[in-house]
């Protein structure tokens, strides 16, 4: 694993170096979800890939599992403090030291990859950071035919209290003249401009890969959301922070007949991607056979398997 510490971005470092040590929990996936992600990409390369690059590697959780799979896994992180816990992480994996590596730098600097080498590209969660020129350039450099950049994020369902305190959030910064940085919404433009900007590239739809089931009370949400040093995406000062929370505290508390209402919560974990389609191949959309969901509980096994 390479031990190069280069300065990390301050602003990285700032929103994420201080939650490292819980970021996992707080990340909320199912306990089981790193090693199933990983699955689905391999099954969507079609054979285990030569070498991944993952952008905002973050604590590791899914990147082990990645590593795992694959001939050469390289991590980007932009935070010391995430990058620490990365290195914590792979070190309790002692067979995968000769195969893994991390660099701790932005994912808007030059790619630790030559050109044409690279087999996935992934990012979970981390879609609205990314500069899109940048990243098209960097993209277009390190693929070759047959490579997939793929995109990973949680989807809610519609009735999900997250769902709705987020658009809250997003409401009230939007009042107040701010721009959340809504990663979804980003995700999905990116691809759109790469697979119409780039001949050689064809869309992999989105999928779920797991889908998990809990409860959670609104209270437990924005506490977790107070305890962050940014909001949507934003760097605020911390009085206007709690300005926007206890606005939409007070809505919560009238929505939900209560802060401390335990409500039932559903979760998914989806991909989607595109393609730099192999030599001879048609620039259709990436089907294939659907990946079996994984029903999960989110700390505990594997409870159920559909196909749809």
């Amino acid at each position: 694993m390479a031990e190069d510490q280069p300065p990390a971005d301050g602003l990285s470092e700032r929103l994420y170096g201080s939650q490292a040590s819980a970021f996992d929990a707080k990340r909320g996936l199912a306990e089981v979800a790193p090693d199933w992600i990983a699955r689905a990409l391999v099954k969507l390369l079609g054979q285990a890939p030569t070498r991944v690059l993952e952008l905002g590697a973050g604590t590791g959780e899914i990147g082990v599992a990645l590593a795992a799979r694959a001939e050469h896994y390289v991590g980007v992180e932009a935070s010391q403090g995430m990058a620490e816990r990365w290195r914590q992480r792979f070190a309790s994996h002692p067979e995968l030291s000769s195969k893994s590596a991390l660099e701790v730098q932005d994912a808007d600097q030059a790619w630790p990859a030559e050109a044409n080498s690279v087999d996935l590209v992934f990012a979970s969660r981390s879609a609205h950071w990314f500069e899109p020129g940048h990243l098209r350039a960097e993209l277009a450099r390190v693929s070759r035919p047959g490579t997939c950049f793929v995109l990973g994020r949680v989807v809610r369902s519609l009735d999900h209290p997250r769902r709705w305190l987020r658009r809250e959030v997003h409401r009230a910064l939007r009042v107040r003249g701010l721009e959340p940085k809504d990663g979804p919404r980003r995700g999905g433009e990116l691809l759109y401009e790469i697979a119409h900007g780039d001949p050689r590239t064809c869309w992999i739809p989105r999928q779920a890969v797991l889908r998990w089931g809990f409860s959670a009370a609104p209270a437990e949400i924005l506490d977790g959301w107070r305890a962050k040093p940014s909001l949507a995406g934003l760097e605020l000062p911390a009085k206007a922070r709690a300005e926007v929370l206890d606005e939409v505290s007070e809505l919560a508390n009238q929505r939900f007949g209560g802060l401390e209402t335990e409500l039932a919560c559903s979760e998914e974990y989806a991909i989607e991607g595109v393609q730099f389609a192999p030599q001879g191949a048609q620039r259709e959309p990436i089907l294939g056979d659907p990946f079996p969901i994984r029903l999960a509980s989110r700390f505990g096994p594997i409870l159920a398997v559909t196909q749809v």
